[in-house]
């Protein structure tokens, strides 16, 4: 603990009536509504301040303010002898997330795919932290060479036909694409894809799994809404669900969860 945090925890956090006084100058004391985990939440902002300051941070980050939240549904609905394929995992945090079910779940398994070679070196240093297989390669229904561009941050990747303003021209690299279907994945499938247009044509790269009924849940985030992706997953008796609230699916929506009931 550095010097600073001794001592706001002995001038302050030990000292419940000053900091009560420090905490309702900054931040009031009045009932308020915040936004965490995607829920409006009443609290006060002095007994709740934890929440409050939270909630604040959460604005600010995607990742706290959305993945957090999916994260928690996703959980919802592994089983045993089960494999997550984390299809897009870029640095891998679903699959990190996930991966420590196996302490409960022995036949549980983890595999990630990542298209861009350099953050697929990064997410193999955390599948190796935390005991998951990852692939740098992309996938989708047929074998082929795929041009792809990045852009200021590893999170925009995608083919260079579907390149926007977030992308960076000259950041280009060719890869040999996969059907998922050609690997050997062991168990029911629960797929998670985040592939930046891509997804339909990582479906169909998944049909021979969908066909013999392996594939029990599928989350797919951020698709442009296309009436194709929820036919192919209704037409594999697939219910369709807004993956933050669990209640029906509707085409406002841009991420599905399709559970196999």
């Amino acid at each position: 603990m550095s010097l600073a945090m001794r001592l706001v925890h002995r001038f302050v956090n030990s000292q419940p009536r000053v900091r009560e006084q420090l905490t309702r100058m900054i931040y009031g004391s009045k009932d308020t509504d915040i936004e965490l985990f995607q829920h409006q939440i009443r609290i006060n902002a002095l007994l709740e301040n934890g929440y409050y300051r939270a909630a604040g941070r959460a604005r600010g980050s995607n990742t706290l303010r959305h993945e957090s939240a999916i994260l928690q549904r996703l959980a919802l609905f592994i089983e045993d002898d089960m494999t997550f394929v984390d299809i897009g995992a870029n640095i891998g945090l679903f699959s990190l997330s996930v991966a420590e079910v196996s302490n409960l779940y022995p036949k549980f398994k983890v595999v990630a795919f990542e298209a861009n070679p350099d953050t697929a070196k990064r997410l193999r240093v955390n599948a190796e932290r935390y005991g998951f297989e990852a692939f740098s390669c992309p996938l989708a229904s047929t074998e082929r060479e795929i041009e792809f561009v990045g852009g200021a941050v590893s999170g925009v990747t995608t083919i260079a036909d579907r390149a926007t303003a977030y992308n960076v021209a000259s950041r280009r690299f060719t890869a040999k694409t996969r059907r998922l279907d050609s690997f050997d994945l062991s168990g029911n499938l629960f797929l998670k894809i985040d592939v930046e247009g891509q997804e339909l044509d990582v479906l169909h790269g998944a049909s021979a799994f969908f066909e013999a009924g392996r594939v029990k849940a599928v989350y797919v985030d951020g698709f442009d809404y296309d009436q194709a992706i929820p036919n192919f997953l209704t037409s594999h008796g697939m219910t369709l669900l807004d993956p933050i609230t669990l209640r029906p699916f509707t085409p406002a929506d841009h991420t599905v969860l399709a559970i196999k009931r």
